[in-house]
């Protein structure tokens, strides 16, 4: 078993490495003096803190800012009555309101050795300008002071606040405002920064700072009497949030995780991830009593800050890792029903490892390490295949016919609650690999276009070469699709959606050299290199003022249906992508490893999203019942002035609906043969190679890749 793996593994490394050969690799590495961080994040860790107690219901819903020096904490929260400071209490884990205002937004504080309080606020009446609130101990207002006023604070847009050594510093975009505190405020020195800054203060009233510069992330360590850096790091690795603990400790939190940094020692600690806690991450800050957090256990309810305190969980559960190279992250509800099954399972709790934090120079690179790990053993068991971020993705399709991937079919039969027949069958059939199901689709979109059928003369069977024929020839139209998206863009699209029309592995043939590809390529020669800007802000208001022959749309909910009337009226048509028809999107699909130790585990969580439960949860499931449920939901909830002003919506709707119920294409993406057809045909685009040549370097390259596959 063990050979097999390490055979089909090697192949996929092989072809990967391939692609990678002719880049810069030095996002998979680290310079000696860069702190790795994005191989820290991969590592799952026993839990450094744990939950302290059982939390109090009720509270406010608060903010991540929180401000602390020595065992003194103070957050803000808000409710229904405006927006409040509060201290925390270790015994209640809430605390009494000091200051509350209904007349301003409070966005951040802090917290002075000599114990007042500086708030960052806007008045709540006003679109713009910010005021600095000075609070005593006990709460009382004593100062403000506008910053619209000050010479150094024109088109301030502040984000964070900090006081160190008698001054108050300002977080603006880009730009760090030092302000000298005293009956008024006097400007002082300032700092341009990186994209993506954090503020905080150290435990020896240090300012700390963070932010991006150049291909590393920096962590700087200043005097706040005149600025000056006395100690600076970097990692390769973003972080989202900063605080300074006790004793020179500095918390770095990814937003799945947080890490614990000290200049001293120059080590990075993985604390734990915020799943495995079963918190929604939260702003931290730490007392002798451990960290007190603003994370919360639910989303949809009030809470009160936690404590978490510290004390490792058994080093030898058993841990399901999830593994994702996405960068816009896993789907919302996926995240929640992960932190739900960690509260629930904690024997077994499932730690997403992000791949994408190697992606921020080359987005190839995120696949790229993973298959390295998996060639050394580290072995998701889970793999997230979902289709948001071309180039990033694994290909499903190789990592099933390597056999890495559980068939699926086998647990979808022996569930007491799901069959198949609860499915659409066109998407079952559509997402099968050789027979097998080796990926689920929990949540799709519908890839289609909108058209008028008045103009595309009712022929439903039109080519390339027919709309190109009837773009050309058109007073009105100039191209076949509209020019709202990026020509690269939409070929990755079109190319993932094509499926066996250009790559069929069961034949082990390609046909980048067929009619159908060289009139894509002509087609796509029409549309821009980069997207114009839509020309209104309604829909179909757009949709209708396109010079396009076909509307390029990806519907993740049925809704979007009622637009083509609108747009087209009577004769609104939805005819897909020519000699495709429409294709299915996988939004949230995800695999299950042949490997995995706690295949059953992965299979309980995973067949959660296919039950009755998630159909109204998900825009568009692949249920046969929720398609059905979706149409009358959203029909109803127009309400009836949306109902009589387009009254061909619910018909729209039903006909994408069946549209969705017949569809049998699913669009699959192969990163190695993406990139091959788009370093190829940047050439042709620019003028500098002809259609014929391109298409023939395509495909003798992807016919040698197939060739490498077996």
């Amino acid at each position: 078993m063990k050979k097999k793996l390490f055979c089909a593994l090697a192949l996929l490394a092989l072809s990967l490495s391939l692609a990678a050969c002719s880049k810069d690799g030095s996002g998979l590495g680290s310079d000696s003096q860069v702190t790795d961080a994005a191989e820290l994040s991969e590592k799952i860790v026993p839990p450094s803190y744990r939950l302290s107690g059982e939390p109090t219901e009720g509270g406010l819903w608060l903010s991540h800012n929180l401000t602390a020096w020595g065992d003194k904490v103070f957050y803000i929260g808000s409710d229904s009555r405006g927006y409040h400071v509060c201290r925390y209490e270790p015994e209640t884990g809430g605390g009494p309101e000091l200051y509350s205002s209904a007349e301003y937004i409070l966005f951040d504080l802090s917290l002075s050795p000599e114990g007042e309080l500086f708030l960052l606020a806007a008045p709540a009446a006003q679109e713009d300008g910010y005021e600095i609130l000075r609070l005593d101990g006990d709460g009382n207002l004593t100062g403000t002071w506008a910053l619209d006023a000050l010479d150094t604070a024109e088109a301030l847009a502040p984000r964070e606040l900090e006081y160190a050594g008698g001054r108050l510093f300002i977080l603006d975009q880009d730009m760090l405002i030092s302000l000298e505190v005293g009956d008024s405020l006097k400007p002082g020195p300032s700092l341009e920064l990186g994209p993506g800054a954090l503020l905080s203060r150290s435990s020896g009233g240090e300012l700390l700072l963070a932010y991006a510069k150049g291909d590393v992330f920096t962590l700087e360590l200043y005097s706040p009497e005149n600025l000056e850096l006395t100690a600076s790091a970097d990692f390769n690795m973003s972080f989202i949030a900063l605080s300074g603990g006790l004793e020179g400790k500095i918390f770095l939190d990814s937003g799945s995780a947080l890490y614990c940094y000290v200049f001293d020692t120059g080590e990075l600690i993985k604390l734990f991830s915020w799943s495995s806690l079963g918190i929604l991450r939260g702003g931290v800050a730490e007392t002798g009593a451990g960290l007190v957090c603003t994370g919360t256990l639910s989303p949809n309810s009030p809470g009160v800050p936690l404590l978490l305190v510290p004390g490792e969980a058994e080093a030898d559960r058993s841990v399901i890792r999830f593994a994702t190279t996405d960068p816009n992250g896993l789907d919302s509800l996926v995240r929640e029903a992960i932190r739900e099954w960690n509260i629930q399972n904690p024997g077994c709790p499932i730690e997403v490892v992000d791949y994408s934090v190697y992606a921020t120079q080359d987005s190839s690179l995120s696949a790229a390490k993973l298959l390295a790990d998996m060639v050394a053993g580290d072995i998701p068991d889970i793999y997230d295949f979902s289709l948001s971020s071309i180039d990033t993705i694994p290909s499903s399709a190789q990592f099933a016919r390597r056999g890495l991937l559980e068939d699926l079919y086998p647990y979808i039969d022996n569930d007491p609650e799901l069959s198949r027949e609860d499915f659409i069958p066109g998407i079952m059939s559509a997402m099968e690999i050789d027979g097998g199901l080796y990926e689920l689709a929990h949540s799709f979109s519908l890839v289609t276009t909108f058209a008028s059928s008045q103009v595309l003369g009712y022929n439903a069977e039109l080519t390339y070469k027919d709309l190109n024929f009837m773009a050309a020839n058109s007073e009105y139209f100039d191209s076949v699709f509209d020019k709202y998206r990026g020509r690269m863009w939409l070929l990755g699209n079109i190319l993932d959606a094509s499926g066996s029309k250009l790559v069929d592995w069961t034949k082990g043939e390609c046909y980048f050299d067929s009619d159908y590809f060289h009139s894509l390529l002509e087609t796509m020669k029409a549309i821009p290199e980069e997207g114009e800007e839509m020309p209104s802000p309604t829909l179909y208001k757009s949709v209708s003022m396109s010079t396009g022959l076909l509307y390029y749309v990806i519907t993740n909910d049925l809704w979007m249906a009622s637009t083509a009337p609108l747009a087209y009226g009577e004769d609104y048509c939805f005819p897909g992508l020519p000699e495709l028809g429409s294709a299915i999107y996988p939004n949230c699909c995800y695999g299950i490893s042949a490997y995995s130790q706690n295949k059953e585990l992965c299979w309980q969580f995973l067949r959660q999203f296919l039950t009755q439960e998630y159909d109204s949860k998900f825009y568009l499931s692949p249920r046969k019942d929720a398609l059905a449920q979706r149409v009358e939901e959203t029909w109803t909830g127009f309400g009836p002035e949306v109902q009589q002003y387009n009254p061909q919506g619910l018909e729209a709707m039903e006909k994408l609906r069946d549209i969705a119920m017949n569809c049998s294409t699913v669009m699959r993406h192969d990163p190695e043969i993406w990139q091959i057809v788009y370093s190829q045909s940047l050439a042709y685009f620019a003028g500098d190679k002809s259609l014929e040549e391109t298409a023939e370097q395509i495909q003798s390259r992807v016919s040698l890749y197939m060739a490498e596959q077996g």
